[in-house]
């Protein structure tokens, strides 16, 4: 009987859930870096055992904003990177080794030029004070997406 127990305890000590993600949300983001990537899914917290968990999109670590960021949700901030699609993966790192959660849905992120701010043009009024006008692609939909500074004074945006 004792023996029985003994194995029990050892298949609950040694059994793990294994890590999954289903989304990852937006799928496509800037050359330059910065978007916030949400990727969805189970299993990314280490059952209070020591480690960590840390998302890549390619072999690039993506900041993880820890306020943000549960079992089932990660989010982060994707780095730099040229045009491509690259796979998205979570490790799971603990002091027994690492995992890669399984992905079971959409895994994947574009880097695309047409998500890249771009400045393609400046002009300034001659008199001091007046308007600058600044041209060129802004990623996003409404103008209050973006913080636009000017000798670190916020501009207003018209």
């Amino acid at each position: 009987v004792v023996v029985c127990v003994l194995q029990l305890l050892l298949l609950a000590a040694t059994s793990t859930n294994a890590a999954s993600i289903t989304s990852v949300s937006p799928r496509y983001g800037s050359l330059e870096g910065g978007t916030l990537l949400t990727i969805k899914g189970s299993g990314f917290e280490r059952d209070g055992q020591v480690g960590s968990t840390v998302p890549y999109v390619g072999n690039v670590i993506c900041e993880t904003i820890e306020y943000y960021t549960s079992d089932t949700q990660i989010v982060c901030l994707t780095g730099a990177n040229a045009a491509d699609t690259l796979s998205v993966e979570v490790a799971i790192v603990q002091v027994d080794g690492a995992s890669y959660a399984t992905c079971l849905g959409a895994c994947t992120f574009t880097f695309r030029s047409d998500s890249t701010p771009l400045l393609s043009e400046l002009k300034r009024s001659a008199v001091p004070s007046e308007l600058i006008y600044l041209g060129g692609y802004l990623r996003g939909e409404y103008y209050g997406d973006y913080d636009i500074r000017v000798d670190g004074h916020i501009c207003d945006i018209a």
